[in-house]
């Protein structure tokens, strides 16, 4: 018994250091149906809307008006090319100046989402989006989002290519700029590096052939119920 007593007292000790550790996480998830439901993995057919948006999530951080402050990050889709296109991009930001526009350019593995001054490969510039809300005591009334996990960031893919994309983020590595969590209404923060922060990607893909089928089925059918009630009318 004696040969197990200091590895098993070692993952009891590294289990609730874990748990009382403040971390951050971004989850990335995709919805088929006008974002009704949402989850890790979209299988759609080609030339399909996938809404797109991230949850950031934290524990282990006290204080009161606690709330996403912002974080700094590159939106990538892995996989994607220029046949797919995204529009309705939108980021809960609550500040007085006016945030960098953000485009989608190509780089080596696919598309990046990105500020218009940032034309460099995934967390390779030194533009970041960051969805940042003022805080409580500063934000429009009855605007400060307190959610945990919160939406911070959607956007919506015309998804064209029809390549598998895997749809995630680069966080700027700079200490304390991955996370910002608030810890008063005032404005006190914890901000997080990216060694205390998660990130989970999301999957774009077709299904298996029989469920393609009647994927696209179920869109020609829509598409003429579509063009028959435009000619009853």
């Amino acid at each position: 018994m004696k040969n197990f007593t200091f590895p098993i007292m070692c993952v009891f000790i590294a289990l609730a250091s874990r748990a009382g550790a403040q971390i951050g996480a971004y989850t990335w998830q995709v919805s088929t149906d006008g974002g009704t439901s949402w989850g890790s993995l979209a299988l759609a057919a080609p030339g399909s809307t996938i809404k797109v948006r991230v949850l950031a999530s934290w524990s282990g951080i006290t204080g009161s008006s606690l709330g996403y402050a912002g974080g700094q990050f590159d939106g990538t889709l892995a996989g994607a090319t220029m046949l797919d296109s995204v529009s309705n991009i939108h980021r809960f930001v609550h500040l007085v100046i006016e945030p960098p526009r953000i485009i989608v350019t190509p780089y080596s593995g696919g598309l990046k989402l990105d500020t218009e001054a940032d034309l460099d490969a995934p967390g390779a510039g030194t533009g970041w989006i960051n969805p940042g809300q003022a805080a409580a005591d500063f934000a429009p009334p009855g605007e400060y989002v307190s959610e945990n996990p919160a939406a911070i960031f959607t956007y919506d893919l015309l998804w064209n290519s029809a390549n598998t994309i895997e749809v995630g983020m680069v966080a700027n590595p700079t200490v304390g700029r991955a996370m910002a969590i608030y810890t008063s209404s005032a404005g006190a923060q914890m901000r997080l590096s990216t060694t205390s922060v998660s990130i989970t990607s999301a999957i774009i893909t077709i299904p298996a052939p029989a469920a393609l089928a009647v994927l696209l089925g179920a869109a020609i059918a829509g598409s003429r119920r579509c063009r028959n009630s435009r000619l009853r009318n």
